[in-house]
């Protein structure tokens, strides 16, 4: 019940997108996701249970998202507001504000976000090796 939102809306956008699921071991440990067949790019949500791509994910990216997932049992339905909302926000920040920045910088802006450091952090994931 506590992530009630974020599932209704990451089965909205699996839905919207017409995505497919997808899965690859990672870490040891089967991963599901789904990678959308319209309006494909390079994003990716997590929202409860759903995990969606615009593209084909690197593991990296999977055990990110898969950090947010740990986010949103943390924090269940504040999770839209203290990590969905401001993730969203920062992210179309970054494309209009920074579209002539160096895509690492970019990526360096982005990723100091404390939401998106505890995700990387849950996701176990080592961001600048």
């Amino acid at each position: 019940m506590l992530e009630l939102p974020q599932n209704i809306f990451g089965l909205l956008l699996v839905l919207i997108t017409n995505a497919n699921r997808a899965s690859f071991l990672a870490d040891g440990e089967w991963s599901d996701f789904y990678i959308a067949k319209r309006f494909r790019g390079l994003w990716g949500i997590s929202l409860g249970r759903f995990v969606v791509f615009g593209h084909e994910p690197t593991i990296k990216q999977n055990k990110h998202e898969r950090g947010h997932q740990k986010q949103s049992k943390k924090y269940g339905w504040f999770y839209l507001i203290l990590i969905g909302l401001p993730s969203l926000a920062c992210n179309i920040w970054d494309k209009i504000a920074h579209r002539k920045w160096d895509l690492n910088k970019r990526y360096e802006w982005y990723y100091s976000k404390p939401f998106e450091k505890e995700a990387d952090y849950f996701g176990r994931v080592n961001r600048w090796t």
